[in-house]
């Protein structure tokens, strides 16, 4: 994100900035407390024995062990917002 702007409608709501920097926000139920990341953008748990409907924001631990990443260098498909007149380049390599 060179421009600053996110890469996809509603992604806003998966982070927010804090004293300490930022903080990824998953969706929390409130009946059950199960979580999900990203927050989910309609009513409902992510449990499907919950009945619930509402989920308020919950921050993630700033600190934790990567499992598993996709390493995907090719221009994703249409509609793939970026600033006119740009080539694609990846948010991040990998070094090594």
């Amino acid at each position: 994100m060179t421009d600053g702007v996110p890469a996809a409608p509603g992604i806003r709501t998966w982070f927010r900035s804090g004293p300490e920097g930022f903080v990824l926000l998953a969706g929390r139920c409130t009946t059950c407390g199960a979580l999900s990341f990203p927050p989910l953008a309609f009513p409902g748990c992510p449990d499907p024995d919950c009945e619930g409907l509402e989920q308020r924001p919950h921050p993630l631990s700033t600190t934790g062990t990567l499992w598993s990443y996709t390493d995907a260098r090719y221009v994703p498909p249409p509609p793939y917002p970026r600033p006119p007149d740009t080539e694609f380049s990846p948010y991040a390599q990998p070094s090594g």
